[in-house]
């Protein structure tokens, strides 16, 4: 007997976050370390990263899409609360201080690299790409030398707006 489509999806997800939490101590560590420049906010930032980290897990086109998930009761036990508005979601990701993001990022990097899944040459990976240059909601999917060569139709950096 099979599960239905949304089912698998969801236990899927569940196993990648138990994952991120096991080898990475994802919500101690990485989420925890991130801030914003809110002065008191009613909805704290580890929801909002949290709720973005489900929405490029699982692939959704946008925070309107995440918000349509809203009413799922996954976000309730992963959250500790209900899903924000996406307007909210998009208003705190760019008040979101890049700093805390880097040092989140270097630990899943090192995390990796002491597990030996990294070569630590040239990592394949998903930053946030922030600066005068850059819009603060572009993020930038980094394709290590043999990626490279499987698609070399592909720009190296592939831009993708929230």
């Amino acid at each position: 007997m099979e599960a239905p489509p949304g089912k698998e999806a969801l236990t899927i997800l569940r196993r990648l976050i138990a994952y991120s939490e096991k080898l990475f101590r994802f919500s101690e560590t990485v989420v925890t370390g991130i801030v914003d420049r809110r002065l008191q906010p009613r909805i704290p930032t580890a929801v909002i990263v949290k709720s973005v980290t489900v929405l490029f897990w699982a692939r959704m086109g946008s925070l309107n899409a995440l918000e349509l998930t809203a009413r799922s009761s996954f976000f309730h036990h992963w959250l500790g609360q209900s899903l924000c508005s996406a307007d909210t979601i998009g208003r705190v990701n760019a008040l979101m201080d890049a700093e805390g993001l880097r040092r989140g990022i270097h630990h899943i990097y090192d995390r990796l690299k002491r597990n030996k899944a990294s070569t630590g040459k040239s990592p394949s990976c998903c930053c946030p790409v922030r600066g005068p240059a850059a819009n603060p909601y572009a993020f930038c999917w980094i394709m290590n030398r043999n990626d490279q060569e499987k698609m070399k139709s592909q720009p190296l950096c592939a831009y993708w707006r929230a």
